[in-house]
């Protein structure tokens, strides 16, 4: 049990990349959320991993300000994962809340999801407020530029999901 509050500052620079290194998934290039996250200001900015580049979340994510930007999602063959969930990875019925102002914008991801990715169990996602999820990108296979929603709940009653690119290669 734990709550981890972020009310200013950063969480920049940070990479982990092995998925098989003490044999468990390792994810959350800046963040690795189980429990509860308040990110109210600051940013988690520039941050890479094979799952959730800025944060992994399995828990209760409540974003109401700050940045969520530049992060990446790479994609990795050995360890067969795509690189999802460039910004944002929520699973296992996770709970996503991005309000106020807070942002999503600038992040890619080597497979589905630039901005966002869900999966596996009843996740939740809402936008709200003037919160933005922008200017992501989802390189390959069937994209979700701002949002891939594999399953669960998107709820929006305010805020934008916008300028968001998606790319499908044909190899």
């Amino acid at each position: 049990d734990g709550t981890l509050y972020i009310a200013g500052g950063d969480i920049i620079g940070n990479n982990f990349l092995s998925k098989e290194t003490l044999g468990t998934k390792k994810a959350g290039g800046g963040v690795y959320n189980a429990v509860e996250l308040f990110l109210d200001d600051g940013q988690v900015n520039d941050n890479s991993n094979i799952a959730g580049g800025g944060i992994y979340n399995t828990g209760t994510a409540k974003i109401n300000g700050g940045y969520i930007a530049n992060n990446k999602a790479n994609g990795n063959a050995r360890n067969n994962t795509y690189g999802n969930g460039g910004g944002i990875y929520a699973e296992n019925s996770a709970n996503v809340s991005i309000g106020g102002s807070a942002s999503v914008s600038n992040n890619v991801a080597d497979g589905h999801g630039g901005g966002v990715y869900t999966i596996w169990g009843a996740n939740t996602l809402t936008l709200s407020g003037s919160a933005a999820i922008s200017g992501n990108e989802a390189k390959d296979t069937e994209g979700g530029g701002g949002v891939y929603l594999c399953a669960g709940t998107l709820t929006m009653s305010g805020g934008a999901i916008s300028n968001n690119m998606a790319d499908r290669k044909s190899t």
